[in-house]
């Protein structure tokens, strides 16, 4: 059984904020509804083999809007305000930990935010998440605490725009990614008992393409 970083932290942040209270701490299914193929970060099943893992994993391998990309050289543009509504009991330089919020519309469409966490303040927003994070691999855990999505957001700071993927097998492309410029804090030890749980599960840095990256400072 494998466990996925990147899927604790939008099991516990994103999807909680967007379908249902609760957060699942632990999980070796596959994000966002993937099929069962095993898939990781390493090894047989590491990220440049997923799309011979599958049929329907094939855009991780020939996909041209694929995430994560090097935020760098975006073209300044105003492509308006983010503006966010959570409501409780309904994501060049690497960080610590990036956190990811997954919205999906009603017709299906899929928007992720981004946020990157730094060692600093121990952060009072994720604290019950922390708390309620095994210690090891196994069965899924839920938290009890319902976590306030809009305090874990930064306060100010522009961020980057751009069209990609999904961070993981079926890598499904048409995702509009908003990240954003200044990083949130965590702790040295939530950092730490996080990494003690998911040493590596970050995708590698994809091609640009063609595709446009705009900087709204």
């Amino acid at each position: 059984m494998s466990i996925d970083r990147r899927m604790l932290m939008r099991g516990a942040i994103a999807c909680a904020c967007c379908f249902k209270a609760g957060a699942a701490i632990a999980s070796d299914a596959p994000a966002h509804g993937g099929a069962a193929a095993h898939w990781s970060y390493e090894g047989e099943g590491s990220p440049e083999k997923w799309g011979e893992l599958q049929s329907d994993f094939k855009v991780c391998q020939l996909g041209l809007e694929q995430t994560p990309i090097d935020l760098g050289s975006g073209i300044k543009g105003d492509v308006g305000s983010v503006d966010y509504d959570y409501k409780p009991l309904l994501a060049g330089k690497n960080f610590d930990l990036e956190c990811h919020f997954v919205h999906k519309a009603s017709t299906g469409a899929l928007a992720v935010t981004g946020v990157f966490i730094r060692p600093g303040a121990a952060n009072a927003a994720l604290k019950a998440f922390f708390e309620s994070m095994p210690a090891k691999e196994g069965p899924e855990v839920r938290g009890g605490n319902t976590i306030d999505v809009g305090a874990v957001l930064p306060k100010s700071g522009g961020y980057f725009r751009y069209m990609g993927s999904l961070t993981t097998p079926p890598c499904s492309e048409g995702l509009t990614w908003t990240v954003h410029k200044e990083p949130i804090e965590a702790s040295v030890e939530q950092i730490q008992k996080f990494a003690a749980l998911f040493p590596k599960n970050a995708r590698p840095v994809q091609k640009r393409n063609r595709r446009f990256l705009i900087d709204a400072s």
